[in-house]
């Protein structure tokens, strides 16, 4: 009996069968289709999948299934399918605090924390492609290395840049969301919110860039409006997790792996 795989492109070397890879490897957004030996037994993994299958708490009803999951469901036998009830994903070894600070206080504060905070390499998540331009020039102006990686540059620049910050040839990293979901890099141990998302999957997804393959991380989350609080008290009700006012000093052992 032969079936498919679907799995994220980082985990398709642990299985020997035909898979089709659903998720984002570089930021494109397109999918990949590798071809590997066929099984009798096949087990079915991704994150995403259940997007065009069911929804998340609080969000709209999808839209109709993709013409990928079609094709999934027309060709699995008889498959048996197991979904995560989102309302227990968590992050263990990440640890997860806010700062509430006015819109104009955050350039500092972003530079006041990068100068104490002990870091591999770092990413800060913003809102839009016109602020990570521009908070990744200021950065390089306050004599930070950093680089950025938006939806306006061209797909092969976005590859060139993913696999130069992956190779450690850059420590800080300004994105749009588009870097929000389907990157593994090892190193990264610290994240920033600088702009609060507006959905809690988004936070959850952005976060998880840290501390990741078991490694310990932090994660910071700049709050300025009732919007921003609104969604951090989503956050944590939806996902059952405590995100404490940022204290002043934070133990280095708690977000950096010995």
């Amino acid at each position: 009996m032969k079936r498919v795989a679907v799995v994220g492109a980082g985990r398709l070397r642990h299985f020997p069968l035909f898979a089709l890879c659903l998720e984002k490897k570089d930021g494109t957004g397109t999918g990949t289709c590798c071809g590997r030996r066929s099984s009798s037994r096949s087990a079915v993994f991704s994150a995403t999948l259940c997007s065009y299958y069911g929804h998340g708490h609080g969000q709209p009803p999808p839209p109709p299934p993709s013409s990928t999951f079609r094709l999934f469901l027309k060709r699995a036998q008889d498959p048996m399918e197991i979904y995560v009830d989102d309302s227990k994903l968590t992050l263990h070894g990440l640890q997860q605090y806010y700062v509430k600070l006015a819109e104009n206080e955050k350039n500092r504060k972003l530079n006041e924390m990068l100068d104490v905070l002990e870091f591999n390499q770092v990413v800060v998540f913003v809102k839009s492609v016109q602020r990570a331009i521009q908070l990744d020039k200021l950065l390089q102006e306050c004599n930070f290395p950093s680089v950025a990686i938006h939806a306006s540059m061209k797909q092969q620049e976005r590859i060139e840049m993913y696999q130069a910050f992956k190779d450690f040839k850059h420590r800080i990293l300004v994105s749009t969301d588009i870097w929000g979901r389907g990157i593994d890099i090892e190193r990264v141990n610290i994240v920033f919110n600088y702009d609060m998302p507006e959905q809690s999957d988004t936070y959850l997804h952005r976060v998880g860039r840290a501390g990741r393959f078991g490694t310990k991380g932090l994660a910071i989350t700049f709050v300025s409006s009732d919007e921003d609080a609104k969604t951090l008290e989503d956050v944590q009700s939806r996902f059952e997790v405590s995100i404490s006012q940022c204290p002043e000093e934070i133990d280095v052992s708690s977000y950096m792996t010995a």
